[in-house]
């Protein structure tokens, strides 16, 4: 199970590689995934991502293992 993914956030990484996602050939991040909007300089978490990769076919899921996890604590509402 890849985990939902948080629709306003895709996953961005330093680097990526093909690989399968969702049962398809995708970029997918090689490493730690953030989270990231669309046109933003950095990721969820703060980090500096301008020259990161962006993976469309990848939406940032805060349940995944890769996933970062200050980023996912940025995204995720509190209760």
């Amino acid at each position: 199970m890849r985990g939902r993914p948080h629709m306003d956030y895709f996953a961005s990484a330093p680097r990526g590689t093909w690989g399968t996602w969702d049962g398809r050939t995708a970029r997918v991040p090689y490493g730690t995934h953030h989270a990231r909007r669309l046109g933003s300089a950095e990721s969820a978490c703060g980090a500096p991502a301008m020259d990161w990769e962006l993976f469309w076919d990848v939406g940032f899921a805060p349940a995944l293992e890769a996933s970062c996890r200050p980023c996912a604590r940025a995204i995720l509402p509190t209760r």
